[in-house]
């Protein structure tokens, strides 16, 4: 008994495919790669526990600059930088309030409030499904 089998393989229609889905995944990148920032830093931002305002302030202020599309400046002790080139775009959020890591990781006399981590961890589903549209091209 035999068994032969045969795969043909279009390499000129695998190749037009490849380019084609790498072009829709730069031109949505940057846009989905901004919306999952400011999903995940709004969720850091409503976990943030507040006695005078001013550490959730500052992550609102890091949303708010990726929203209006400033690197920094929005008024609050928070801001983000947004750097992208031909092959990645990368967000970095940052608060300035000089308390935020005792909140986030607590003291001897406080519990940690783990907002940040938190925060990246419940996010993580709607994050995933923003940056998906970029494979399955639901993207504009």
């Amino acid at each position: 008994m035999s068994f032969e089998m045969t795969v043909d393989v279009d390499a000129d229609g695998l190749a037009s495919a490849l380019r084609d889905a790498s072009s829709r995944i730069a031109a949505g990148r940057t846009e989905r790669v901004l919306a999952a920032s400011r999903v995940m830093i709004g969720r850091v931002a409503a976990l943030t526990p507040v006695e005078t305002g001013r550490l959730r302030d500052g992550w609102e202020a890091a949303a708010a600059s990726i929203a209006i599309g400033i690197d920094g400046g929005t008024g609050g002790d928070g801001d983000a930088v947004v750097t992208s080139n031909a092959g990645t775009t990368e967000v970095i959020a940052s608060n300035r309030v000089p308390y935020g890591p005792f909140v986030e990781y607590g003291t001897r006399q406080q519990a940690p409030a783990g907002m940040v981590r938190r925060g990246v961890s419940d996010s993580r589903a709607e994050v995933l499904a923003i940056l998906s549209e970029l494979l399955s091209g639901d993207a504009e």
